[in-house]
Formats: structure tokens, C-alpha cells, sequence
């Protein structure tokens, strides 16, 4: 980047309202949506688990980074054209741009293994956990190594506010290869559950549903993309030019966590919506429920579960898992305490299903 100063250019000129609506609106959608999620626990009567409290921490580092670009604008002058006179705002700029570099990483990373550790949880597979568990490690993996790189690429660290013409190679470097993993990994999560879901023994309009509801986070990869092309922007006032850049990472950040709050926010939705609207869209699960066992109208093909054959599809229990997480009704007893399902699963596994029941 470079730090030079424009000439002839209109000085009232500015970015102040752009930076503070979109942080406004944007963290208070993060917020409701967190809200949500744990609202959603408590009407369900489930613990708060890891996944929920790494979306919290999530959602505070990106309420920190909010009031650091807002503060940023009268303390860096972000957004604003900065006079020859006034170059010393350039130092406070740098230093907020180096806090951010390391806070947005964390920010993303905390919401992509929310969203692993609740997939993990739902669908109880073996060969999906392996899935999830390659996904965890490499975007564990990629964290690191991004962490490390935006804190050591330039040393020492001082040289990032007091010369930051000697970081703009090594910098521009780390910007141009750090988002793309972290945009195939985002797109690795959004389609790994889609398979499972596609073979639930579910009407076709439930699917659809319950697969929009892991697409929503297409929005991240969106966002993302757009984020990434903001790096590439020409900066001539450094101060004003940047401020794209500090508009999008807001964005991504907390439409992340957005999307990673409402995959289990449902039934908080339905608790908010009028009683008439739930009642319209409830949903019934076909063949498991006891009037229809009882007089054997299942429409479950039968399969071998631990060498027992047992009517309907192995994963009914991950529909019901996905019941209780993400909808309004109760799930049906009938599949939770089939001994040769249950019996499949760790002692932890069945202590969250009976919870669940």
C-alpha cells in the first residue's frame, strides 16, 4: 500500500456515513442472530455448548473490530482524505490495520468450527466426522499459518505504522494467498451435508428446505469474494482508499457469524412468529410418527443396522437430531430408543439424544 498523498483533491469529501451504517446495521444483525441461536437452546431446554460459545466469541472479537473502524475515523481519519499537514494520522491507520489483520482471521475461524463442531453433532455418521474432522484440521491449520503470517511478515512490528512502504511486497503477497483457502473451505462446508440430507427419508419440499438452510451461507462465499477483490484497489490516499476494505471486513465478519447462527436459530423464529404461522408450517415427519408405525404405513425402506434389519433409514436419527436443533417441534421417542440404533453410539452421543428426546 502506499502512504502517499493525494493532490487536488476535495478534503470534505468523505466515507463517515458508509462506515458507520454498515457497522451499525451489520453488528446488530450478528447480534440478533447470536441472540437467536442461544434463545433457541433455552426453548429446547438444551446446554449451551461449544459450538454456541465460540459463535459469542466471535461476535464479541467482531463487535471489537466494529468500534475500532469507528473509532478509527476521527482517531486514523479513515474514510477521509488526509492533508500533507495531517500525515501523522497515518500511524494510528497502520496500527488499526494491523489489529484488524489479526482479529478477522480469529472471527471467521471461531464461526467456520461453530458451524463444524453443530454439523458434527447433527449428522453422527462415521464417514461424515472424518469429514468434518479433515475440515477442522485444515482450517485450523490455514488459521495459524495466517495468524503467523499477517504478525511476522513485516518485522518488527512497528515498521507496519512507522515505514509501511518497506511491508507492501511481503503484505500484498499474504494478501493475495490467505483468502482463498479460507473461500474453498467455506464452500467445503456449505455442500458436505447436502449428500445425508439428500437421502433422509423426507418429503422432497422438506429437503429442499433443510438444504437452504446450510445453503444460507453461500452469502459468506459471496461476501468473501467481494472482500478479496477490495485488497487489489488502488491506494493512493491510503486513508481514503482504504475504507472498502474496512467496509468489507465488517461484512464478512459478521455476515459469518449471521449465517452460523441461524443453521440452529429456528426455534426462536417460531417462539417470535405469531402462533397462526407456526401452526401453518408445521411440519410432519412421514413414517416415523406412532400412529403410522403402530399400523405399519412407514414409508422407510427397510436397512441393516448393526446386523439387525430395522424399518426406515439409517439416518432417521439425524432427522430427528435435526429436529430438535433447528425446528419448532418435538422429535418423535420412536427412533431415539431403538436399542439397535442407540446402541451404535457413544455413552455422550446417547446422554444428547436422550436430552433431545
Amino acid at each position: 500500500m502506499s502512504s502517499g498523498l493525494p493532490r487536488d483533491v476535495d478534503y470534505s469529501e468523505n466515507n463517515d456515513a458508509k462506515l458507520i451504517s454498515v457497522g451499525v446495521v451489520f453488528i446488530v444483525l450478528a447480534f440478533i442472530s447470536v441472540l437467536a441461536r442461544l434463545l433457541s437452546k433455552i426453548l429446547k431446554h438444551l446446554p449451551i455448548t461449544s459450538d454456541d460459545v465460540l459463535l459469542v466469541v466471535a461476535f464479541i472479537l467482531s463487535l471489537a473490530q466494529t468500534l475500532l473502524f469507528l473509532a478509527s475515523i476521527d482517531f486514523a481519519n479513515l474514510g477521509r482524505h488526509t492533508r500533507p499537514e495531517d500525515i501523522h494520522y497515518l500511524a494510528g491507520l497502520g496500527k488499526g490495520i494491523f489489529v484488524a489483520a489479526l482479529v478477522q482471521p480469529v472471527i471467521l475461524y471461531c464461526s467456520k468450527l461453530s458451524i463444524l463442531i453443530l454439523l458434527r453433532r447433527i449428522f453422527i455418521t462415521p464417514a461424515f466426522h472424518l469429514t468434518i474432522l479433515i475440515l477442522i484440521g485444515i482450517s485450523t491449520a490455514w488459521f495459524i499459518a495466517t495468524w503467523l503470517a499477517d504478525l511476522l511478515i513485516c518485522l518488527p512490528i512497528g515498521t507496519h505504522w512507522h515505514d509501511p512502504s518497506k511491508c507492501d511486497r511481503p503484505q500484498a503477497l499474504v494478501d493475495l494467498i490467505t483468502p482463498i483457502p479460507w473461500i474453498l473451505t467455506d464452500l467445503a462446508i456449505l455442500l458436505a451435508p447436502i449428500p445425508i440430507v439428500r437421502h433422509l427419508q423426507l418429503p422432497r419440499i422438506q429437503k429442499l428446505g433443510i438444504s437452504a438452510l446450510f445453503l444460507i451461507g453461500t452469502a459468506t462465499c459471496i461476501v468473501s469474494v467481494i472482500r478479496y477483490t477490495t485488497l487489489f484497489y488502488g491506494m493512493h490516499d491510503l486513508t481514503f482508499d482504504i475504507a472498502p476494505v474496512a467496509v468489507w471486513n465488517m461484512i464478512e465478519a459478521d455476515v459469518t457469524i449471521v449465517c452460523a447462527a441461524l443453521v440452529a436459530a429456528k426455534p426462536a423464529v417460531c417462539w417470535v412468529l405469531p402462533r397462526r404461522w407456526n401452526e401453518g408450517r408445521r411440519r410432519r415427519w412421514v413414517g416415523w410418527s406412532g400412529s403410522e408405525i403402530a399400523r405399519g404405513e412407514g414409508r422407510g425402506r427397510s436397512e441393516r443396522v448393526g446386523g439387525e434389519r430395522v424399518p426406515g433409514h439409517p439416518s432417521t436419527i439425524e432427522v430427528r437430531k435435526l429436529d430438535a436443533e433447528a425446528g419448532c417441534q418435538k422429535s418423535s421417542p420412536h427412533a431415539l430408543h431403538n436399542p439397535s440404533i442407540t446402541k451404535k453410539i457413544s455413552g455422550a452421543k446417547t446422554l444428547l439424544l436422550q436430552q433431545w428426546n
